[in-house]
């Protein structure tokens, strides 16, 4: 059974300016504050196939992620495939075109046997609580641009 978390904000300004502070995985510091450290592999811009590094904190857990970015439709999708300590997990961040800005969407999904572990040991919760902080960080750092 996969563990499946989502959240979702409004953010007043154009997604086209949004979409720059996703794709560059170096400004995700400065709106997603579990990150640690983030970068390409070709220090440029993520696209489909990408290969990107990410360093989270996560309360006392500190843990690297390596994935590989599956959709990167500009200025509407960037979508990556990683491993979390050997579960399967898909990131998704969507922007949603609206009168006033666009609206954020992002989606975590585990699968595979560990989905179930992760969730008895409750970090599904502590992922949530992290998705909800990136979300809000976009909507601050992306309404300044």
């Amino acid at each position: 059974m996969p563990l499946a978390i989502e959240s979702r904000l409004p953010i007043a300004n154009d997604p086209t300016k949004v979409w720059g502070l996703l794709v560059e995985p170096r400004s995700w510091k400065t709106w997603w504050p579990a990150v640690r450290d983030a970068r390409s592999k070709d220090f440029k811009p993520l696209r489909e196939g990408s290969r990107f590094e990410v360093t989270l904190q996560m309360g006392r857990l500190t843990v690297t992620l390596r994935p590989k970015v599956a959709l990167c439709a500009d200025n509407k999708a960037l979508t990556w495939d990683g491993l979390f300590w050997g579960v399967p997990l898909r990131q998704e961040w969507f922007l949603e075109p609206r009168p006033d800005g666009c609206r954020m969407v992002a989606r975590s999904r585990f699968t595979g046997p560990g989905a179930k572990v992760l969730e008895l040991i409750r970090i599904g919760r502590v992922w949530e609580r992290m998705l909800v902080e990136q979300v809000r960080g976009l909507k601050k750092v992306g309404e300044q641009l």
